[in-house]
């Protein structure tokens, strides 16, 4: 009796270590096959090599922007090479309109995901949109909350974008906090892995300043470094009624890894913009036509216009509404990924 009841069990441990080899085998066949066609929190749905692929966007394609673009890129690789991040990487990008913000905020989504702006894992909130009644603060607390922490359970590598935070009322953000701050769990839910990005008009004034004090001074553009802003744009975060982050525990505590100036864009920024997109539409592009495109910018200060009052963001409009008649298809040098 003692072989036979050896012999069973040894029968029953082989039957349930196949069933559960079986079991185990169909899961991955059923994850791999949802996986070939649907979006999965891993390779190729989440892009390898993203500093990589960031790094050819932002320098063929981001112009005037060198604290931008060095400094973005050594805090993303420094995330995502990290296995094992203390903290989810958070990143303030302050600056006047039309200089890059959100372009900077795309290209570290598309980076970042096959499906680009379709991904289920990138998620952008713009305050005249989302939070517009100062009574309902508490309801958007919730909201932002619940929408975190139920993606986070889907999959740890998101991308949380909110625009237009110095138009936020006050208090929203803070609902935000506990998911930037060094906590391996909340709940369920682990936090570190993702990225925030906040993108503001707030410290435009002070960063306007500070590059125009350094050309007047005869000082290379080039030479300005972050450094050289951080401060400014710290203080306008923390102090300024509007900046969405006013007295915020997030400035205080350190919890925003980087706060990235964008500095605006000169006639030749401008110009750059204008061959870009010319060269996206497939018009014929000359100095002439960049030219007149450029000059039908606006450009301040009064007694030294040197730069554009809105960055490249007219630029679009300009060239459609000016070349609208044109259909002939010209060379294109850009690579089609970008």
């Amino acid at each position: 009796m003692l072989v036979y009841s050896t012999y069973a069990d040894f029968i029953s441990l082989s039957v349930g270590t196949a069933a559960a080899g079986a079991m185990g085998y169909g899961i991955y066949s059923f994850n791999y096959i949802k996986c070939s066609y649907f979006e999965c929190c891993e390779v190729p749905w989440i892009h390898d090599r993203i500093t990589y692929r960031l790094r050819n966007q932002m320098e063929n394609a981001l112009y005037g922007q060198h604290i931008a673009i060095e400094n973005v890129l050594k805090a993303v690789n420094a995330h995502l090479s990290n296995p094992n991040p203390r903290k989810a990487l958070t990143l303030s990008f302050h600056g006047p309109p039309g200089t890059g913000k959100n372009y900077v905020a795309g290209m570290i989504r598309n980076a970042m995901f096959k499906k680009a702006e379709k991904s289920a894992y990138t998620h952008l909130f713009v305050s005249t949109m989302h939070f517009t009644q100062p009574d309902l603060v508490p309801q958007y607390q919730r909201q932002i909350r619940n929408w975190i922490v139920g993606n986070l359970t889907n999959c740890e590598r998101q991308l949380f974008v909110f625009d237009e935070i110095d138009k936020m009322p006050a208090g929203v953000l803070d609902a935000v906090r506990p998911f930037m701050d060094h906590y391996e769990n909340i709940g369920t839910v682990d936090p570190r892995k993702s990225i925030y990005v906040f993108l503001s008009n707030a410290g435009a004034n002070g960063i306007i300043k500070k590059t125009y004090d350094h050309h007047k001074a005869g000082q290379l553009r080039e030479t300005l470094t972050l450094n050289d802003f951080e401060d400014v744009i710290r203080n306008s975060a923390f102090n300024e009624k509007d900046s969405g982050l006013k007295n915020n525990e997030m400035v205080t505590r350190h919890l925003i890894d980087t706060f990235v100036p964008f500095l605006p864009l000169e006639r030749s920024h401008v110009a750059s913009c204008v061959k870009y997109y010319m060269e996206q539409r497939r018009l014929l592009v000359t100095d002439e036509r960049v030219n007149d495109i450029v000059n039908m910018l606006k450009y301040h200060p009064t007694p030294e216009p040197i730069f554009s009052t809105f960055g490249c963001r007219p630029v679009t409009s300009k060239i459609d509404q000016t070349y609208s008649y044109e259909t002939t298809v010209h060379t294109s040098h850009l690579d089609d990924d970008l």
